[in-house]
This record gives structure tokens, C-alpha cells and sequence, in this order.
């Protein structure tokens, strides 16, 4: 993208809508934030990933709703100078600890002797997989109803393994 000096995302204002996109678009809307500063926030985490994958974001919601879009250096400036970077970091690939279902599905698909086998072993993997993250789409339904509407109890239950 080209610097045009009549971009309004050039000037003060145009980065604080920037980082009011940003917000909206990475936070799922909560631009409460914008008013108080990042200066009194705690820090808060975002799913693993970059920053660059920050601006492709910014960039594709920008396009679907046919907005005017900063270049990347102004975004990265703005993301630097306004404080955001100290208050939202990405969280590490892993937080959690394999489950021993996963474990014990890839170490039978890494001794399979032939393709027939493998397949099996991948197919019984992918169904675990599947299985877990319906799961969790149901735990995650019942947490927003129980935040929203407040008629539920949503308790998440611990590993089967901990103690």
C-alpha cells in the first residue's frame, strides 16, 4: 500500500480508530478498553501467534467492510507508540499438557508397520480429536449462556488424570 498524506489514518486521530479496529477485530468488539487507556489495564493474552498475524487480520477486516486501511508501518508504529504491545501479549504454542488419549493415539500411529494400520491409527486420532473440540464447543456455549443470561451454573471439570 502506497503512503497517501490524505489518508486519515496518518494522523492522531486515524490511529486511535486503528487501534479501535484493532480491538474490535481481535477482541470480538469489546472497544470498552479504548476509553480508560492501556496504561491501567492488566496484561491480557492472545491465542498463540504474532503480531504480524495481527496486522492480516486488521487487513481482512478492513476489506470486508471496505474501510480505509493503514500500511503496515503505520500499524506496527501505532501498535509500539500507543502502549497496546505492553498490555496484549500471545500466549506460548502450548499452555497445556497432552492429554493421554492424544499421547497414546501418535505413538500408535508412529509404530505402525504398514499403511493400512496407519490409517486406522489416524482415523481413531482425528475422531479424539473431534470429539474434544465438540466438547469444548459445548463448555464454551454454556460459559456465554451462563455469562449472558446467568441461568446456568458452568463448571469446567478437571482432568480425568489430575489430582
Amino acid at each position: 500500500m502506497k503512503f497517501d498524506p490524505r489518508n486519515p489514518l496518518s494522523t492522531q486521530g486515524g490511529r486511535a480508530k486503528l487501534v479501535d479496529v484493532l480491538l474490535e477485530t481481535s477482541m470480538g468488539g469489546s472497544t470498552r478498553m479504548t476509553q480508560t487507556g492501556p496504561e491501567n489495564l492488566p496484561r491480557r493474552y492472545l491465542p498463540p501467534g504474532r503480531y504480524t498475524d495481527l496486522f492480516r487480520l486488521y487487513t481482512a477486516e478492513c476489506i470486508a467492510h471496505r474501510r480505509p486501511m493503514a500500511s503496515s508501518t503505520t500499524f506496527f508504529r501505532v501498535l509500539r507508540e500507543s502502549g497496546w504491545r505492553q498490555v496484549l501479549r500471545f500466549r506460548g504454542a502450548s499452555t497445556h499438557a497432552e492429554c493421554t488419549t492424544c499421547h497414546e493415539l501418535k505413538a500408535k500411529m508412529r509404530r505402525c508397520r504398514d499403511l493400512q494400520q496407519h490409517a486406522k491409527a489416524c482415523d481413531k486420532y482425528m475422531r479424539h480429536l473431534a470429539g474434544t473440540f465438540c466438547d469444548r464447543q459445548c463448555y464454551w456455549q454454556f460459559r456465554e449462556r451462563s455469562a449472558v443470561a446467568g441461568d446456568i451454573l458452568s463448571i469446567y471439570p478437571p482432568p480425568s488424570n489430575s489430582r
